[in-house]
């Protein structure tokens, strides 16, 4: 089918009433003159096909404004081949945007693909609030942000997820690190940060609350560290603010062995320590009990000294009392 437009270039098309006026007038125009379509001669076959060449050369050197959508047959038109807008050098399924070949049929739907092989550019924008992002597949890697990614996914700027970030596969180790030597990873969240494991189904392991305190086996600490389990460690080392060689000093008030033992009968414990119902109850503070334990190792030390001494004097008169 031959259409007769009129072309002007950087000009809008005429509307559909002038168009219908224009191929009227050709039309009436042709009749009055009797215009013979079937060429009779050569030279005037020649002629035409020069004007069809030159024709299509114009078209090919022009950019035109569109002003409707470009449509293609329904989408499920029972062709398995691709179609769509492409480059046909070096090869049409390497550059364009095309629906795919395949089945309109599960599992195989053809799909839309966005095909070119130097890469693929998709910038937002920064005008008019905008995103300004640009997207660039290269080498399999995707670009947001930048156009040379370094890794499968490159953003050089914040990332906000809504739902769940899922890593690799069951039997595989991934890890969230930081890209170069020297640099620091944080994780920040504005409630408590969650750190769980998977054994026949999902565990917490350990928390880090808003306060700062963190839990491992318990999803409420109190205190900057609660552990419920057992801790294994070669070292523990713990801060005093005092240590209980006071006991060493001549003003310190030794209990006498009598006062111990009233305490003992009426407490049930030794004094300064708790008991096994607070014990139980509230456990024991492993820096302070060390040094009431110590208070007590030196109070005995003290003791002893005394009796060694009450023992030297009364072997002294066992002596004398035998020597006469």
């Amino acid at each position: 089918m031959l259409l007769f437009p009129v072309l002007k270039k950087n000009k809008r098309l005429q509307n559909e009433e002038s168009r219908k006026k224009n191929i009227k007038s050709f039309c009436l125009f042709a009749r009055d003159r009797n215009l013979n379509f079937k060429l009779k001669t050569m030279k005037l076959k020649t002629m035409y096909v020069w004007i069809a060449v030159g024709f299509c050369q114009l078209l090919a050197s022009q950019t035109y404004e569109l002003h409707n959508s470009i449509s293609f047959n329904k989408l499920n038109d029972g062709r398995d081949i691709a179609d769509g807008i492409t480059w046909f050098q070096p090869e049409p399924s390497d550059y364009g945007i095309y629906r795919t070949a395949g089945s309109w049929s599960a599992p195989s739907y053809q799909q839309l693909k966005i095909a070119f092989e130097t890469g693929i550019i998709i910038d937002g924008g920064y005008r008019y609030g905008k995103s300004g992002t640009f997207l660039q597949p290269a080498g399999g890697k995707v670009g947001i942000g930048t156009y040379s990614p370094e890794a499968l996914l490159h953003n050089t700027g914040d990332f906000q997820n809504n739902g769940n970030i899922l890593l690799g596969h069951m039997g595989e180790i991934n890890y969230v690190t930081s890209r170069e030597v020297g640099q620091i990873l944080g994780i920040r969240g504005s409630q408590d940060i969650r750190f769980g494991t998977y054994a026949g189904g999902w565990s917490e392991r350990m928390i880090i609350s808003n306060s700062g305190n963190v839990g491992i086996g318990t999803a409420n600490p109190n205190n900057r560290l609660d552990v419920n389990g057992t801790i294994h460690s070669k070292e523990v080392k713990v801060d005093m603010d005092g240590w209980s060689d006071f006991v060493f000093k001549k003003e310190y008030n030794l209990p006498t062995l009598e006062q111990v033992e009233k305490h003992i009968a009426e407490k049930g414990h030794l004094e300064n320590i708790p008991s096994e119902e607070e014990v139980l109850k509230n456990g024991i503070n492993v820096g302070e009990m060390n040094s009431k334990l110590l208070q007590k190792i030196e109070e005995l030390t003290l003791y002893v000294i005394e009796l060694k001494k009450e023992n030297e004097i009364a072997k002294m008169r066992i002596k004398k009392l035998e020597d006469k």
